[in-house]
Order: C-alpha cells, then structure tokens, then sequence
C-alpha cells in the first residue's frame, strides 16, 4: 500500500506544475511598449525669460503596458528651449478611457528632471504634465498618438506651457 501511495505523490508532484503551463495567469498580460513623440510647448507667461517662451523636441520612451489599460514607462530625449536644450528623463503614466473602434482617448502624465547640459545647475529644473490624448491603432502593432496637456517646470522660477505630443508607439505581439 506505501508504495501505491508514493507513486501517486509522486505523480501528483510532477503532474501538477506541468498542468500549470496551461493555464494563463493575469502577469503574463503585461506587454512591452515603446513611444517615440516629438513634443512642442509654447509658454504662457513671462515668455521674455530664458525656457520660458517655446520649447520643441523628441522623446523616447520604453515601458509596460498592463492588461491593455494602463502604460507605465520611463523616458528621456532632448529639449530644445529659447534658452537652450535640457535633457529630460521622466516617468511617463498612461491610462486608456474609452474605445471606439480604432480610436482610444487616454489620460496621461509625465513627471520627472530636466537638466541642463552644460554645468550650470540653475538651469536644471523638476517637470510634471498632465494632459489628454487620443491614439489612432495602424495596424496590430502600431498606433498613431496626439496629445494635449498642461507642462509646469519648476527650477529657479516656475514656468508653465501648452504641450503638444504627436508620436507612434510600438507593442510587440506575443
């Protein structure tokens, strides 16, 4: 009898991990995204100051999408200011709304350093920029996106801006 029930331990044992190849858990629906947007800002007071006035650039950003709905990401790319460039590297939170056909509109917000790349440190400044979006699917992988917001940087003085994303993103099928 001992030896019929150590065999089905056994059995019991190795079949039981095996059987859990079928089964799908929730984390296995995480996917990888990239989103490369070119960026435009166009400032809204106090515009004489230097990264004030308008500010154009692209970023890359490189992140995980959960379950379809939510996105989050790490970025950095290059700023163009009235002033100069600044380097920014920010988190990037994405959250889908309301689908409609191939159209999604999602809230977004993107918070993080930019920082100056020559060595003055007074230049360097904290960014957060809420806003708005609407993506448009391509095809499976891609889709086209187009965001509106509100970008407030904060280093010596505080200077805030209309933002303008206009990118496409890229999910590879699993």
């Amino acid at each position: 009898m001992k030896p019929f029930i150590i065999i089905l331990a056994v059995l019991f044992v190795g079949l039981t991990p095996a059987s859990a190849q079928f089964i799908r858990l929730p984390s296995q629906r995480i996917k990888s995204v990239t989103i490369n947007e070119f960026t435009s800002n166009i400032g809204l007071s106090q515009t004489t100051k230097q990264y004030a006035h308008s500010m154009i650039g692209f970023t890359t950003i490189e992140g995980i999408q959960l379950n379809g709905n939510a996105v989050v990401a790490l970025g950095t790319g290059i700023s163009f200011y009235n002033g100069g460039p600044l380097l920014p590297i920010f988190i990037d939170l994405r959250l889908n709304c309301y689908n409609y056909a191939k159209y999604t509109t999602y809230l977004y917000g993107d918070g993080g350093f930019l920082f100056q790349i020559s060595n003055k440190i007074e230049y360097s400044k904290l960014f957060i920029n809420p806003g708005i979006g609407l993506k448009y699917e391509l095809s499976r992988n891609l889709a086209g996106n187009f965001g509106l917001g509100f970008f407030v940087q904060q280093g010596t003085w505080r200077d805030s801006f209309i933002s303008l994303k206009l990118g496409i993103s890229f999910s590879p099928q699993r």
